[in-house]
């Protein structure tokens, strides 16, 4: 029985926020992409109606929320098929009517067909260990244990949010200004359950980590071959510290990732297709990403604003009524993260500015660790050059090379010139910073980037 309330609980959250991407999206649909980006809405959609719950009525009510996902889901799936049997359909009629076969789709080359089914096997071995390790190993204790995880246990053991200040479980006990969002994510299969185990409390972290690889490999699709996509996709789901995390799960820092990864996808989608849809799904994916630690809101702003600055020439082409609504859009997701992150911390190390020259020597050495992303730097620094220089990749050219500088510039800083300095000096922290980052940054990189390999023979779907 418990076995199946933990499938329901991963599930059914999946399902119904597939359903809403999949409404959201425009004509082209990748099932990947729907997949991907519908796992981090469910897992959005958990954390607020559990906050929502505790905050209101005192209870989680976890298995009537469950429920009602489950309808939402049901729903929303009944209304994906009906559509999908209706054109399919009509494009039989058409079919028939005059004569014609349908097109069949380009051919896989031969020497793709290989690369896809070695990437395959690849993705399949390394989920298959990762499975059998995240059930088997003991969650690391460090930060993982006493503040993320701690405090989705005080929830569902207690059944409740504390609110009162002089109790030592307020706001989940631990550290009260780290966000709930991560922790109420964790706290949700335990509450269906109806039990506390930490291996159930972290199934989340591998379902973000595989929502990562579908989101990359299916919405690269858009502009790159299925084959260069997935290849970006393997090179992401092999950093060594996102295995890492997937495999000894319980910080934040993986979340944040994907949705920030999500955000930037659906900016730069929204560059190609002009629908304010994209937009919004980019609004959503933010206030997710920016819920997910106090340091968030600032990364996760500094992303959007690169973005949208350097699509200036599709924000004047917005329509007045456009123009309203996405500053509606924008006013309404900084309230909501106001009100749900404490930035006081942050707030405080931007006030003691001073300059630690000792952290430049501790990122260098930092930065030739191999589980520290040493030759994905380098890379990163190649592709940068090239996409720089290369005629072909104008296109989407300034939203990638931006995010590369500012995000690690601000990852930099952070270390630079706050009290965080101290950070610098261990083998994690500066890891898990970058962590934060680097999957957006491969993900806007990869368009200009594959557009060169490719020569422009795969034009962006629109």
């Amino acid at each position: 029985m418990t076995a199946g309330w933990i499938f329901a609980s991963l599930v059914v959250p999946w399902a119904a926020g597939a359903g809403l991407v999949y409404h959201a999206s425009d004509r082209y649909r990748s099932w990947l992409l729907t997949a991907g980006a519908g796992w981090l809405a469910g897992q959005m959609m958990v954390s607020l109606l559990l906050g929502a719950a505790l905050f209101l009525t005192g209870s989680s009510q976890a298995r009537y929320l469950l429920v009602g996902l489950a309808v939402l889901g049901g729903v929303l799936w009944w209304r994906i098929v009906v559509n999908t049997l209706r054109r399919r359909e009509q494009a039989r009629r058409l079919s028939d009517g005059d004569g014609t076969d349908k097109p069949r789709s380009p051919s896989l080359h031969p020497a793709c067909g290989v690369l896809l089914a070695v990437i395959a096997a690849s993705l399949t071995l390394k989920l298959g260990t990762l499975m059998v390790s995240h059930a088997l190993s003991p969650i690391r204790s460090d930060d993982a244990i006493s503040i993320w995880l701690f405090k989705a246990k005080v929830v569902a053991g207690l059944d409740t949010l504390i609110v009162d200040e002089a109790d030592p479980y307020y706001l989940g006990g631990s550290n009260p200004r780290y966000p709930l969002a991560v922790p109420l994510m964790a706290a949700w299969t335990p509450l269906v359950t109806g039990h506390w185990d930490e291996q159930q409390a972290t199934w989340p972290w591998l379902g973000f980590y595989v929502s990562l690889i579908l989101l990359v490999a299916g919405g690269l699709r858009r502009w790159l071959t299925p084959s260069t996509g997935w290849v970006v996709a393997y090179i992401v789901a092999s950093l060594p510290l996102m295995v890492v995390h997937a495999y000894r799960p319980g910080y934040a820092d993986l979340p944040m990732a994907a949705l920030l990864a999500a955000t930037v996808l659906y900016l730069l989608t929204w560059r190609t297709t002009h629908l304010f849809r994209h937009l919004a799904l980019a609004a959503l994916f933010a206030v997710g990403a920016a819920c997910t630690k106090r340091e968030a809101p600032l990364i996760v702003g500094a992303a959007v604003f690169v973005i949208l600055m350097a699509s200036w020439r599709n924000l004047v082409a917005l329509e007045t009524r456009l123009r309203v609504a996405l500053l509606g859009l924008m006013v309404v997701s900084v309230i909501l993260v106001s009100a749900v992150v404490n930035v006081a911390d942050v707030s405080d190390s931007v006030r003691s500015f001073t300059y630690n020259a000792e952290v430049w020597s501790s990122l260098g050495r930092h930065l030739l660790a191999w589980s520290s992303f040493g030759f994905l730097f380098y890379g990163l620094a190649v592709a940068g050059l090239l996409v720089l220089c290369h005629p072909m990749a104008v296109g989407h050219r300034w939203p990638a090379l931006l995010l590369l500088l500012s995000l690690f510039a601000l990852d930099a800083c952070a270390f630079l010139f706050t009290p965080q300095a101290r950070f610098a000096l261990n083998d994690q922290t500066p890891s898990r910073l970058f962590l934060q980052s680097i999957p957006a940054v491969i993900l806007a990189l990869a368009i200009p980037f594959g557009a060169m390999l490719e020569n422009g023979s795969h034009p962006p779907r629109r």
